[in-house]
């Protein structure tokens, strides 16, 4: 290690041995046509922020933890056609059917009912006219309110390298009217060094 001058410390670009707390939100979207009995997340990275923000595959990465205090499953329009939007009935045969399981290590943390995981963002459900005239309506799971997640009765610790990921798994094959993003949120804080 370099031996730097005390006198010299006042210009430092980093910390060392510091680290800092900051609310953060991990995601991950996966493409959910209803035909797949099950869908995985967090296992991979993704050049897209539209699709995850995961910067190690199935674990944070050597240097960071993640507080985990809150779990939410949005219903997104399909990502390679942001048109087509999910309908109320697409919303609920997704959400009435799918449990959530979350695994970290070799244990599994509890399973969530879909229906109990609001996103968040909204909106609970719009309706509208298109310029076609065409009658529009779609969805989400919740209020749209960002407080309105499932918040953890007790945080969960993702330590450096452990590893972790999110199932969802469905009873019955799902009915949709198009192929829709399904995206897992996790709501906390990440623990990183102070550069």
């Amino acid at each position: 290690m370099l031996n730097i001058p005390k006198s010299l410390n006042k210009f430092r670009t980093t910390v060392p041995g510091a680290g800092e707390v900051v609310d953060w939100v991990l995601y991950d979207t996966q493409r959910f046509d209803g035909g797949a009995q099950s869908l995985d997340y967090f296992l991979t990275t993704s050049t897209s922020k539209l699709v995850s923000n995961m910067k190690a595959a199935g674990q944070m990465p050597g240097n960071e933890a993640f507080v985990l205090r809150g779990l939410g499953v949005s219903i997104r329009p399909n990502l390679n056609d942001p048109t087509l939007l999910p309908t109320v009935t697409d919303v609920q045969n997704i959400i009435d059917a799918g449990v959530l399981r979350l695994n970290i290590g070799s244990k599994s943390y509890n399973e969530y009912p879909l229906y109990l995981l609001p996103d968040g963002s909204g909106a609970s459900g719009i309706g509208f006219t298109n310029v076609d005239a065409t009658d529009i309506q779609t969805a989400c799971n919740g209020v749209p309110d960002p407080r309105n997640v499932y918040a953890l009765s007790k945080p969960l610790v993702l330590e450096p390298s452990l590893s972790f990921n999110a199932r969802i798994e469905w009873v019955n094959t799902v009915v949709l009217t198009a192929t829709f993003a399904v995206r897992v949120m996790l709501f906390g804080e990440i623990a990183r060094p102070i550069q």
